[in-house]
């Protein structure tokens, strides 16, 4: 199970997301990601961990663009209903800041692709005190991501 895969855009999702409730959409691409891996211990396999950093570039509706780095931590969750969890925080355009919190769909065995969604959180800058959703569809190099931040 490739947790990393989904959780790769969390970070980026929100990444241009403005002040208002307007969409945004993007792309981004992952740094060869650390993985650990806990052999299985019990009947729901192994346990694995990780930490992700990568780039994001994203459009709002209106047409502003902003580049985002991030930085994620992420787990499987053994016997829960969505496979992998995990945090980021997420820098846009060098100041503005804010944290996703995703869960993540298993891959697709063909193609490796899997779907995350969360939540975001603003932490500074343009984005403190609103609160948003995303969602994206990648693998664990590069994927597309949605989102809006809420009015």
């Amino acid at each position: 199970m490739r947790i990393i895969v989904a959780l790769t855009l969390l970070s980026t999702l929100a990444a241009a997301a403005p002040a208002s409730a307007e969409s945004f959409t993007g792309v981004f691409k992952n740094d060869p990601a650390i993985e650990l891996v806990m052999p299985a211990v019990g009947p729901n396999g192994p346990i694995q961990a990780g930490h992700l950093k990568g780039t994001a570039t994203t459009q709002t509706r209106s047409g502003a663009t902003a580049t985002s780095t991030y930085e994620c931590i992420f787990w499987s969750t053994p016997g829960a209903e969505t496979p992998s969890a995990g945090i980021c925080q997420v820098v846009e355009n060098g100041k503005d800041r804010l944290s996703q919190q995703l869960v993540c769909g298993a891959p697709d065995p063909k193609d490796q692709v899997a779907p995350c969604w969360g939540a975001m959180v603003g932490t500074g800058g343009k984005y403190v005190g609103k609160v948003g959703n995303f969602s994206q569809m990648g693998t664990l190099v590069a994927g597309t991501l949605q989102g809006a931040w809420k009015d």
